[in-house]
């Protein structure tokens, strides 16, 4: 007759403990790679954003588009779907030249459709008066002094930030410190994935006073989504990841100039 034997208890444990061990190894891995993909297809949006931009630029005298405008027209498909009915937002400008809407947005944020990036602007709202101009202004049903430039005054192309990773929902109308960033993310995490400082002053201003402290901060979490860096589409149509530290300050405005005191 055979002695028919099971596993001991020992052997079990010992048995899910090696499970348990390459999991630990393996999630963080899976985790990252995952992460790598969804880096990966956000750069390829934000390229075909600038391509589309680019093309934009070609139909209308190489003059830059506007962050978004009142609508004077009649209403498209799209209208609501970037931002409120009453504004034709730029997504929806360069809408004709995309081959899709899913662009814009970003596989890291598919809890805001359509409004994964933000096209660099003046902050608020406001028509600062002179220099530095930001590659596109806010144009308000064609009124006077909201100026757009054209591609000939921007100095450096490829070092000038055009549409980067973001999400328009908290619009910070001053230049606060890292310090305050950091306090009012441990005040309301919730508010640190949904973080943006659009505009150039601001965003500049902040890097400055941030340092590299910007590249590993636990608490501000966009639009560092990527790797603790983001992606940015450049006036000349390139994309490329950047971390914090790596954004000159001067790369927010067409003269490439360093950004004043708010």
């Amino acid at each position: 007759m055979r002695l028919k034997r099971g596993f001991t208890l020992i052997e079990l444990l010992v048995v899910i403990a090696i499970i348990a061990i390459l999991a630990a190894i393996l999630f963080p891995v899976l985790a990252a790679a995952r992460g790598s993909a969804r880096k990966t297809a956000c750069l390829s949006n934000l390229k075909q954003i600038g391509t589309a931009a680019r093309l934009y630029l070609q139909d209308y005298d190489e003059t830059l588009l506007p962050p978004m405008y009142l609508r004077t027209g009649a209403t498209t498909r799209y209208t609501g779907v970037f931002y409120t009915s009453r504004w034709t937002a730029w997504p929806e400008l360069l809408q004709p030249y995309a081959a899709s809407i899913d662009i814009f947005t970003c596989p890291a944020r598919p809890d805001v459709p359509y409004k994964g990036y933000c096209i660099n602007s003046n902050s608020s709202g406001e028509v600062f008066p002179g220099a530095p101009t930001p590659p596109g202004n806010w144009v308000e049903g064609g009124a006077t002094g909201c100026y757009s430039p054209t591609t000939a005054e921007i100095v450096a192309e490829s070092s000038t930030i055009w549409f980067y990773d973001s999400t328009p929902n908290i619009l910070f109308t001053r230049s606060p410190s890292w310090d305050e960033l950091e306090t009012t993310g441990k005040k309301s995490p919730n508010s640190t994935t949904l973080l943006n400082i659009d505009g150039s002053r601001l965003m500049a201003q902040i890097l400055r006073n941030a340092g590299a402290r910007a590249d590993t901060s636990a608490i501000i979490k966009d639009p560092w989504r990527h790797d603790q860096g983001m992606n940015i589409a450049w006036c000349d149509g390139h994309a490329a990841f950047a971390r914090p530290s790596q954004i000159k300050e001067q790369s927010w405005n067409i003269e490439q100039m360093a950004q004043p005191a708010e």
